[in-house]
């Protein structure tokens, strides 16, 4: 029991940007949160349930990828809604189920899997001329740009790298390091400045990302 209340102690210290968490409660776009071991998966469910108002969808990166390719229709819906219960309301009683609200899929990698491995697997699931933007710490990005970027891609701009993912489909990707995150130094900041393919943004730039409605469909990786 005083280990549960340490961790309670600990998990409560946690401080959640409002405005962000009311941005994701309200994004209209898919976002995945990748996390670097299962381990973390308690603790990042709890802290969603707590302080954003969306559907949560756990598990790797090939389960959720699979369910994905079942479509929209209303049958579907419910399968997925059923899905979810399994995944989250029987091991988290807070977890939310209502159609109505967007849904956040916690991603975490499989045992022989690398965090790298998961994002780019993600990145390459998307449809054709998706915008796709990945939200991490300097490692990562440059790790994604290392598989992701090739010689055959666009150059770099503003909106991002356009990114020949096969020879039939493409995709806008935009590679964001975010400044107000603890694991963000100041030479971070300077070196993605001045690597053309990554774009260093605060915390009001990632809301505006989160609450633009894009006339295709989009996708953040975080």
């Amino acid at each position: 029991n005083n280990n549960n209340n340490n961790n309670d102690i600990l998990y409560d210290a946690v401080q959640v940007n409002a405005q962000i968490a009311q941005e994701l409660s309200q994004c209209a776009s898919e976002v995945f949160i990748v996390l670097p071991h299962k381990c973390y998966l308690d603790s990042a469910v709890r802290l969603l349930t707590k302080n954003v108002n969306a559907n949560l969808r756990v598990g790797t990166s090939a389960a959720l990828l699979q369910r994905s390719k079942r479509g929209k229709s209303k049958l579907d819906a419910d399968v997925d809604a059923r899905t979810v219960v399994d995944d989250i309301t029987q091991r988290y009683p807070n977890g939310r189920i209502d159609l109505s609200l967007p849904t956040i899929q916690i991603v975490y990698p499989e045992l022989e899997e690398t965090k790298w491995d998961v994002v780019e697997s993600l990145v390459r699931s998307v449809v054709d001329c998706e915008n796709v933007f990945c939200v991490g710490d300097y490692s990562m990005l440059c790790n994604v740009k290392d598989r992701m970027v090739g010689a055959d891609s666009w150059s770099p701009t503003f909106g991002g790298t356009k990114v020949n993912i096969d020879s039939n489909k493409s995709i806008m990707l935009s590679l964001l390091l975010p400044t107000w995150a603890d694991n963000t130094s100041d030479q971070n900041c300077v070196d993605a400045e001045m690597d053309p393919y990554l774009r260093a943004i605060d915390s009001f730039e990632f809301q505006e990302l989160l609450s633009v409605k894009y006339s295709t469909s989009s996708g953040v990786i975080r």
